[in-house]
Formats: C-alpha cells, sequence, structure tokens
C-alpha cells in the first residue's frame, strides 16, 4: 500500500510538473510559430498548432523595411552601456595621486573591503 502510494504521488508531481512546463512555454512556441504565418492566418477563426502555410514574410518585412538594425544597435548601446561604464570611470578619479606621496593604502579599482 505505501508503494503504490509512493507511486500516485510521484506521478501526480510529474503531471504537475509537466502542467507547469507546458504552461509556461505554450506561450514562447505560440509567439515563435506565428511569427511564421501569414498575416491572414493569425486571424482565423481556427487556429493551428503548427505555421501552415510557412512564410517569412514578416522577418523579411523586419530585416529590409524597418530600420531594425539601428534600433538594435540602439538597444546594444543601452543595454551594454552600463554594465560597461563604472569600469573605466571607477578608475580614473586615482590617477592625480600617482605622483602624491598620500598613496591610498589599498587599490581603488578592486572590489575587497579592508
Amino acid at each position: 500500500m505505501k508503494a503504490l502510494w509512493r507511486a500516485l504521488n510521484r506521478g501526480l508531481f510529474y503531471l504537475l510538473v509537466v502542467f507547469i512546463v507546458v504552461y509556461s512555454v505554450f506561450p514562447f512556441y505560440w509567439a515563435v510559430i506565428s511569427s511564421f504565418k501569414p498575416s491572414d492566418a493569425l486571424f482565423s477563426p481556427d487556429p493551428s498548432f503548427l505555421p501552415l502555410p510557412f512564410t517569412l514574410d514578416h522577418y523579411k518585412n523586419v530585416f529590409l523595411q524597418a530600420n531594425f538594425g539601428r534600433n538594435l544597435l540602439n538597444s546594444l548601446i543601452v543595454a551594454g552601456g552600463p554594465p560597461c561604464s563604472p569600469w573605466p570611470l571607477g578608475c580614473w578619479p586615482p590617477t592625480p595621486w600617482a605622483g602624491s606621496p598620500f598613496l591610498p593604502k589599498t587599490p581603488s579599482c578592486t572590489s575587497s573591503s579592508p
């Protein structure tokens, strides 16, 4: 009886895990397959889970007609600028102290505390 109870619990657990994974992944799957469907199939009253008929028109429009390359570059600058800016700005102020006899006891570009 204990083995049956353990098997039932394990089966329900895995069923719950499968449900959560499908519930989480399905919106991404739907977005990807929708990008390969023609525009009129997107608003069809009977949705299909496969992109039939398959088309790359949306990708062609994004890369050829829109200014996607410039927008991507702007996003990379905005996303990459803040993580890369503290290093040169954080190491720059101690440079005037290079000729001073009152040098700090610890390097200023390290994250270790005394």
